[in-house]
């Protein structure tokens, strides 16, 4: 199953970026997608967090085990995190001035 979501921007209201993956992938590969397809500093933090849909944080996903309970990208497979359709994330890649991407699941086509 391929899984299909749409990125925006409060930054930038042109800002769309539409992104697939297999229900397998994880947030790890979400992320390298994302370092790689907006030429992001590799080097900084960032981490997911599942959205209500006013788009407030709910549980988060690091890039690294920070020792505080919290499950890391690497193992958040997507068809295990991602329920139904229009289910929002956050990826904040930019703790220090508070920056994130805004994440909608849209559908899923085989």
């Amino acid at each position: 199953m391929v899984y299909k979501f749409v990125v925006l921007s409060d930054e930038d209201e042109s800002f769309v970026r539409e992104f697939e993956f297999l229900d397998s992938h994880t947030l790890m590969d979400f992320h390298n997608m994302i370092q790689e397809e907006l030429e992001f500093d590799k080097s900084q933090m960032a981490s997911f967090y599942l959205a209500t849909d006013n788009w407030e944080k709910e549980e988060e996903f690091t890039l690294f085990d920070m020792g505080t309970g919290s499950s890391t990208m690497e193992v958040a497979v997507l068809e295990e995190i991602i329920f139904r359709k229009n289910q929002k994330l956050l990826y904040v890649f930019d703790f220090f001035n508070d920056r994130a991407l805004f994440v909608e699941y849209t559908g899923e086509s085989k």
